[in-house]
């Protein structure tokens, strides 16, 4: 109810994703005339290349977050767990803490993940290192409603630091991406498919490559400062 008197009380309401537009329409019964898509971005002034990732040999997969739900961090350490059967030297590195972080530590512990190294939260400034030490970079993989209308942090951040970006697909995703081009995608809520997702760009240098350019040059195109800037600023002068 105080979401929906908000965006009545509001001239303009600026949203993430065109999929959550239509859930506020949809769940408020709101005109979707009062609505404005606005990316979430990054501040690249802090997040950008800091050069290439090590040799494949030691291939690192990077993930950070608070652990809520819509993350899904489950299934990266069961993805974790099926590469580690296959005899895989993957490295999983996970950065931050949260409300599911306690079930997700135990999980890995029973299934006695080795590859995964969790690693507490760190100050936002070393985050595009840690990234740039890494090959692939994670979004979310959640199976909950919000986590298929949003596009998180995390996204923009690694294509923004220059790292070829895993997530999983959804609708939110599918507005400005595409499969292949400028990120991989995985269904949501399935570690085989995030395992094999893995696997194939580790074997694939050149793939890699190409995901990470196309995406700096996406990230550049649509979601700097100034593009963002230069969208809010024709929000409010059609207001005015």
């Amino acid at each position: 109810m105080t979401d929906k008197l908000a965006c009545l009380l509001a001239k303009i309401v600026l949203l993430d994703t065109e999929a959550h537009i239509r859930y506020f329409v949809d769940t408020f019964k709101l005109p979707a005339v009062k609505f404005r898509r606005i990316w979430v971005g990054t501040d690249d002034e802090v997040m950008f290349p800091r050069g290439e990732p090590p040799s494949d040999e030691n291939f690192t997969v990077f993930f950070y977050g608070s652990y809520i739900p819509l993350h899904g961090a489950e299934y990266i350490v069961k993805a974790a767990h099926l590469l580690e059967e296959r005899k895989g030297k993957i490295l999983f590195v996970m950065v931050g803490s949260g409300q599911t972080f306690p079930e997700i530590k135990r999980l890995a512990e029973d299934l006695k993940v080795r590859s995964v190294r969790f690693v507490g939260r760190v100050p936002y400034e070393q985050l595009p290192e840690m990234m740039s030490r890494s090959h692939v970079c994670l979004g979310i993989f959640g199976t909950t409603p919000k986590a298929s209308r949003v596009i998180p942090n995390k996204v923009f951040d690694a294509l923004a630091v220059g790292r070829p970006v895993v997530t999983a697909d959804t609708p939110a995703v599918r507005e400005e991406f595409t499969h292949g081009e400028n990120i991989w995608l995985v269904p949501a809520g399935d570690e085989k498919a995030l395992a094999e997702a893995i696997v194939t760009l580790k074997n694939d240098k050149p793939l890699r490559q190409r995901l990470a350019a196309n995406g700096i040059a996406t990230f550049k195109e649509r979601f700097s400062i100034d593009v963002i800037t230069k969208d809010i600023a024709n929000v409010i002068l059609g207001v005015l």
